[in-house]
């Protein structure tokens, strides 16, 4: 996930915004001319679960949010949603939070949170780990927050 400046690799340049999903054993050089920071997570896939018939897991994804639409989540009032991937074993999403909203969030499989902009309280972290069979009790700030989510139907270890 791009947060600032642009980041490029030999398939293009990703500005802010930019949601950048390379699948397992894939290849590429990353960089920057102008310099960006971005939310880089290694090592999130078990080669094991994702056979190479999986379509989904062996092509790059990549979603220039800025140009995206967020959703009202009406499950969760204040909560608007801009799903980025799922499939059987996780779902990955921003989510917007509206100011002073109150979120209940059972994490069954665990829950990974990183904040993108603003704050909620749950903490003080602005990247949240939470295990297998817990729950996420948050409030937003008077600003509300945007945050990366991801879920996991199955256990973290």
């Amino acid at each position: 996930m791009v947060l600032a400046g642009v980041f490029q690799d030999e398939h293009g340049d990703y500005p802010v915004g930019t949601y950048v999903r390379n699948p397992p054993t894939s290849r590429h050089t990353p960089g920057s001319v102008s310099g960006c920071i971005i939310l880089v997570k290694l090592w999130q896939f078990d080669l094991g679960d994702f056979p190479s018939e999986t379509p989904c897991e062996r092509t790059q994804i990549t979603i220039n949010t800025g140009k995206q639409q967020h959703i009202a989540d009406l499950t969760r009032i204040g909560v608007s949603i801009l799903p980025l991937y799922s499939d059987d074993r996780e779902t990955v999403q921003l989510e917007r939070w509206e100011a002073n909203t109150s979120i209940d969030l059972p994490a069954l499989g665990g829950l990974e949170i990183f904040v993108i902009q603003g704050d909620f309280s749950e903490g003080g972290e602005s990247w949240l780990r939470l295990l297998t069979n817990s729950r996420l009790l948050a409030r937003s700030d008077s600003e509300g927050c945007q945050i990366w989510l991801k879920w996991l139907r199955s256990p973290l270890v």
